[in-house]
This record gives C-alpha cells, structure tokens and sequence, in this order.
C-alpha cells in the first residue's frame, strides 16, 4: 500500500507537469509551423485513469488537453514563445574600440567620468607606465573592460569618440530571446513542481513517501538554483552591455581622412626628419645615462691597453736581447773556425817541407 501510494503521488506529480510542459508547447509549435496533435481526456476516461494508477480523479481532470509535437526529430524543448513575449528582444550587444590621444591623463580621466555619467562602472583595468626616456616608442596606455546600461550605449560610444581619436571600433549583436523565455518558461515549470512537492511533503504521512518527496524536492530546487543563476547571468549581460577599450598615448593623432599623393609625400617626409632628431636626442640622452657605464667601461680598456702595449715591449726587449747575443755566440763560433782552419793549414804546409 506504501509503494502504491507513492506511485500515486508521482504519477499526479507528473501529470501535473506535462500539462504545465504542453501548455508551453503548444504556442511554440503554433508559431514555428510544426504540426501538433491534440490528445483529450473527458470525465469516463479521467475516471478510468484514477482507478488504474490509483490518483485522485480531481487529479486526473486536469489534465483535459495538451498538444505536442510530432514532426520535430530533435529533443523536445517545451517553450512559451507568444508574441507578447518575444515582442521585446533580449540583445547582448558588445563593443571593442581603439582609441589614441595625445593628452593621456585627461583623456583616461574624461572617460572614465563619462561611464559614471552612463550609468555604468569600470570592471576592468589595466594600464601600463611607458617610460618617456627610455625610448620616443614608448607610451602609456591602458586596457579597460566597461560595463554601460544598454539604454545608453550609443551616447556613450558618441562621447568617446568626442573625446579622443577612434583609430577601430567593433561591435557585435547576440540576440537571446528565445534562449531567455524558454528559460524563464523552464524555472515556471520547476517552481510550480516545487510547490507541488512541498504540499505533497506536508501530507505523507510515512517515512517511505517523505524520503521519495524530498529526494526529488532537492533535484528540483537544485536545478531550479542554476536556471536562475543562469537567467541573472543573461539578464546583466542584456541590461549592461560590454565596450572593452583600449587607449593609447601618441604624440601625433592617426589621420581618418585619406591623403593625396603630395600630403603622403611630405607628410612621410617630415616624419623621416623628425624622426632623425628624435634619434638623435634619443642617442644623447641615453648618452647621459650611461656616462657611469660608459667612462668605468673606458678606464677598464684603457687599463687592458696599457698591460698589452707593456707586454708587447717587455718581449720586443726579450727578443732584441736574444738577437744580440745569437749574435755574439755566431762571431765567436766563426772565429774559432778561423783558428782551426789556419792551424789545419799550417800542418799541411810543414807535411810539404
């Protein structure tokens, strides 16, 4: 009898939500062109139905028609899709722009006053400190991630544009209607089937039908949580919309009209020439700076100069002194030969005699 009664009250239970599921079925294949089939129920048979699954026929009378789908192969996606509710579109707009300026400082503090004047907020940013000295090449810049309500986005990207020069800009649309309703139908669903459960806990009376009930009283609130939490993500990201910007600091604005052939001329010109100066400072000042360096670097060589230069004469002199007396030690030895060959000669002479 337990089993038999807890049968009954989950199969009430599930009647109850295919009648919640086909309700929102029926608008959907209404207006996406599916054929529908249409299954009623009268009073006989509602009674019948009662006696066989044991359910109440009070139960069993409200499920009197519900429609669905039999020409779609896919998984079935119940969703009320009226017009009223599709007549506002759920759009996830999203913005990246470039910008440059030749006034960092006040251009980053111009625009984050204008997104407090938006209504929106900074979620994100990231600057770098390029050093001015360092090189001509490199500027300050920063990275920013802005949340602006939707309403006002275009007057916002039309005061950054105001503000500083737009070297890029790029935005997209995502358009979530039908993800967002058939979500807010799902989280419907789920929190009528709660309520359900909790009444239906409030009424069984043994242990066996309350371990059932709140086993699947805790799926439910479990998957209803994320359904919701999954709604508030949507809903902020189509109330505020995303501009990620990036700024940076140049000393000359990039032209946005195009240039004739002698502007292209003379303006690459000038740029070769202010850049052979900017070289050239830039040479000196890094020139300035590493003068420590650059003189202890000098004393080391000039050291390393001398040593080799006293080496080399210290063995020019050994060299020299050797030569000199190979020199010597080649006189005498030619000498001695003198000696010997006269001695040789004088012996022959007296061998004649």
């Amino acid at each position: 009898m337990k089993k038999k009664r807890v049968w009954t009250l989950c199969t009430a239970l599930a009647l109850s939500a295919l009648l919640l599921i086909g309700c929102g079925a029926s608008s959907l294949n209404n207006s996406s062109g599916y054929s529908t089939a249409t299954v009623s129920y009268d009073s006989a048979e509602a009674e019948t139905a009662a006696n066989e699954y044991g359910y109440t026929t009070e139960a069993a009378e409200e499920i009197t028609e519900y429609e669905y789908d039999t020409d779609y192969d896919g998984d079935y996606e119940y969703t009320d899709v009226t017009e009223e509710s599709t007549s506002e579109r759920k759009l996830i707009r999203t913005v990246d722009m470039s910008v440059e300026s030749t006034s960092y400082d006040s251009t980053l503090t111009a625009i984050k006053s204008q997104v407090s004047a938006s209504g929106g907020y900074v979620e994100y940013i990231y600057s770098y400190n390029g050093s001015s000295y360092s090189s001509y090449r490199s500027t300050r810049s920063s990275d920013l991630t802005l949340r602006i309500p939707a309403e006002n986005l275009d007057t916002f990207l039309s005061a950054v544009s105001d503000i500083c020069n737009v070297i890029s800009s790029n935005e997209s649309v995502t358009d979530v209607t039908l993800t967002y309703v058939d979500l807010e139908s799902r989280i419907k669903i789920l929190e009528t089937e709660q309520e359900r459960l909790i009444e239906l806990l409030e009424e069984a009376e043994s242990v066996e039908d309350i371990l059932i009930i709140e086993e699947r009283l805790s799926e439910v609130q479990y998957e209803l949580e994320s359904k919701e939490s999954t709604k508030r993500t949507y809903g902020n990201q189509i109330n505020y919309s995303t501009v990620t910007l990036y700024l940076k600091e140049v000393q000359e604005l990039t032209p946005t009209v195009e240039l004739t052939v002698w502007e292209r001329i003379s303006q690459g010109f000038m740029d070769s020439v202010e850049g052979l100066a900017e070289d050239v400072s830039e040479a000196a000042i890094w020139i300035i700076i590493h003068l420590p360096y650059l003189v202890a670097w000098g004393i080391v060589l000039f050291i390393v100069i001398l040593i080799v230069r006293r080496h080399r004469r210290r063995r020019g002199e050994t060299s020299g002194k050797r030569a000199k007396k190979d020199k010597k030690e080649d006189g005498k030895t030619e000498s001695s030969r003198g000696d010997a060959g006269k001695t040789a000669d004088s012996g022959k002479k007296e061998d004649t005699t």
